[in-house]
C-alpha cells in the first residue's frame, strides 16, 4: 500500500498518532492514501475514491488510536479490512443493479416475443395482481392456456437471464 516504510517507522508513526506528534497524521496519509485509493477504486469504479480513501483512513486513524494493540505490521491488513467492511454494500448494490438490470432486459424480450392477448394476460395477473379469473374470459383464454402461457414466458424469462448472468 503505497512507499513502504520500515517496521520501526510505522511502530513510531502509530506512537506518533497516539500522541498527538504534529505531522503525524499527514505522514500517516501520505504513506497509506495512494493504496487506499487503489483499493476502493477497484471495489467502486472511479466514483467517490478520493472521499472513500479519506474516510477510511480517518476510521483507521480512530481505531489506532483506541486499540492499543494495533501495530506497524498490522496497519495495511487493517486499512484492507475497513475498506472491505465500508465498501462491501457499495459492492453488493452494484452487483443487484447489474442483475436487476439483466432482468429487466430479459423480461422484455419475453414479453416481445409475446402476442398482445398473451401480454396483456401477463400483466394483469402480474402487474395489476388481477385473478385469472377475473380477466380469461374478456381475453378469450382457458386456464389451460394461460397456463401455458405463463410455463412458456418463465421458462424463456429464466433461459435469458442464467445465459446473460453466466456470461457476464
Amino acid at each position: 500500500m503505497g512507499p513502504e516504510p520500515n517496521q520501526a517507522r510505522l511502530g513510531e508513526l502509530i506512537q506518533d498518532i497516539r500522541n498527538d506528534a504534529a505531522g503525524a497524521i499527514a505522514e500517516f496519509r501520505r504513506i497509506f492514501l495512494p493504496g487506499c485509493s487503489f483499493l476502493i477504486r477497484r471495489r467502486l469504479g472511479e466514483s467517490d475514491v478520493q472521499e472513500g480513501a479519506q474516510s477510511t483512513l480517518d476510521a483507521a486513524i480512530g481505531q489506532i488510536r483506541e486499540d492499543k494493540s494495533i501495530e506497524g505490521k498490522d496497519l495495511p491488513a487493517l486499512i484492507r479490512k475497513l475498506i472491505a467492511q465500508r465498501f462491501a454494500a457499495v459492492r453488493d448494490l452494484a452487483a443487484r443493479n447489474g442483475a436487476g438490470q439483466i432482468a429487466l432486459e430479459a423480461a422484455k424480450a419475453t414479453l416481445e416475443g409475446m402476442s398482445p392477448v398473451e401480454r396483456d394476460a401477463l400483466r394483469r395477473c402480474y402487474v395489476l395482481g388481477e385473478s385469472p379469473e377475473s380477466f380469461l374470459k374478456s381475453l378469450k383464454l382457458t386456464p389451460d392456456q394461460f397456463r401455458e402461457i405463463r410455463i412458456r414466458a418463465r421458462t424463456q424469462f429464466s433461459t435469458r437471464t442464467s445465459h446473460e448472468i453466466n456470461v457476464a
